[in-house]
């Protein structure tokens, strides 16, 4: 990632549109290593950076996550601010640190779950355009007619 990215919403959307108004914001890299100056001006952001960055090293060498987070934790120097926050709070920042690592598949989980919920949408419609029976609809969403039935509220 560059040091700072300029993003702009509109770039979210349909070119030939003419917005009426521009959303810009600034994207600092936060990695360690980058923007020394924001860095140098802000201890507990360069002590974050660090501490990521330390989970990184780690974790290729660990069982887990969570030991890389341990492992992190236990090196950081004693004069850190964030130390004692992250120590008292040891197993939150675990299961943050966790979370956040699996974003990129929860958002694939979201994403199938999305798709699901919007075949069975259309699988209603259809039913109830009669174009399609329960018992159809239900094969075609690999389920038991009962199981259809009590997700959608349609009977037979």
């Amino acid at each position: 990632m560059p040091e700072k990215t300029i993003l702009r919403l509109t770039d979210a959307f349909d070119k030939s549109l003419d917005p009426d108004i521009e959303v810009k914001v600034t994207m600092l890299n936060i990695n360690f290593g980058h923007n020394r100056e924001l860095m140098d001006a802000c201890k507990p952001l360069y002590e974050y950076s660090w501490f990521i960055n330390r989970i990184r090293a780690e974790h290729p060498s660990k069982d887990t996550l969570g030991d890389a987070v341990d492992a992190a934790i236990a090196d950081m120097p004693m004069d850190f601010m964030i130390r004692g926050f992250l120590v008292k709070n040891q197993e939150e920042v675990k299961t943050m640190c966790i979370t956040e690592y699996n974003q990129e598949e929860v958002m694939d989980i979201r994403y199938e779950e999305g798709r699901e919920e919007g075949i069975l949408e259309m699988l209603i419609g259809l039913v109830k355009d009669s174009i399609l029976t329960i018992a159809d609809a239900a094969k075609r969403a690999n389920m038991t007619v009962s199981e259809f039935e009590a997700k959608t509220g349609l009977k037979a």
